[in-house]
C-alpha cells in the first residue's frame, strides 16, 4: 500500500497541515517580500521558471548516466547516513548541471514573441514536427526508465537523442520564427 496510490488519509491530512502551514506563514512572508531586493530575487527567478519546469529532468538523466551507470557513485541502502550525504552531493550535481542549462535555455523564455500580422499566414517548417518527435522520443524513454530504473546498466546512450534534438531545436527556434519580409503588392 502507498500514500498515493489509493489516496490516504494520510495524505489529505498532509496536505490540510501544508495549507495551514502556508496560511500561518502568508504574512511575515508578505512583509519580507516586500523588501525590494527579495522581490528582485523573485522576479528574477520567475524569469526563468518555465525553464526550470520544462528542463529540470534533464540534470536527473544526465546525473544518472554520468555518475550512476558508470558506477562512480555508489549506492548505499536507503536512508542511511551514507546515503544522506550523496543526496546533498546529488542536488550539487544537478545544480551544476541545470545552473548553465537555465543560462542558454533561459534566454528563448525571456525573448520577446512578435505577433504575426493580420493576414499573414504561419510561418510552416519542419522544426514543429521535429520537436513533437523529440518529445515524443523523450516521453518514450522516460516511461521505459519508470519501468526498468535507471542504474549499474541504466540509460541507453542513444536514448538521449530526443532530448539533444529538443535542445538544438529550442536553440535554433528563433531564428525559424522571424517573420518574413512582405512585398507590397502597392
Amino acid at each position: 500500500m502507498n500514500n498515493t496510490s489509493p489516496p490516504t488519509l494520510a495524505l489529505l491530512s498532509l496536505g490540510v497541515c501544508q495549507i495551514g502551514v502556508a496560511l500561518l506563514l502568508r504574512g511575515p512572508a508578505t512583509r519580507w517580500l516586500r523588501r525590494p531586493r527579495v522581490w528582485t530575487v523573485v522576479v528574477a527567478g520567475n524569469l526563468v521558471i518555465m525553464t526550470l519546469y520544462l528542463w529540470h529532468m534533464l540534470p536527473v538523466l544526465v546525473g544518472a548516466v554520468l555518475l550512476y551507470a558508470t558506477g562512480l557513485f555508489p549506492q548505499p541502502p536507503v536512508g542511511s547516513p551514507l546515503w544522506w550525504v550523496l543526496r546533498l552531493l546529488w542536488v550539487l550535481v544537478l545544480a551544476v548541471v541545470m545552473v548553465p542549462l537555465v543560462a542558454v535555455l533561459g534566454r528563448v523564455e525571456r525573448s520577446p514573441r512578435r505577433p504575426v500580422p493580420p493576414g499573414v499566414p504561419p510561418r510552416a517548417g519542419a522544426w514543429p514536427v521535429a520537436v513533437g518527435v523529440a518529445a515524443a522520443g523523450g516521453v518514450f524513454l522516460l516511461g521505459l526508465k519508470s519501468f526498468h530504473g535507471v542504474g549499474p546498466g541504466g540509460l541507453p546512450v542513444a536514448g538521449l537523442a530526443p532530448y539533444a534534438a529538443g535542445l538544438l531545436l529550442l536553440l535554433v527556434a528563433p531564428w525559424a520564427g522571424r517573420p518574413r519580409s512582405r512585398c507590397s503588392t502597392g
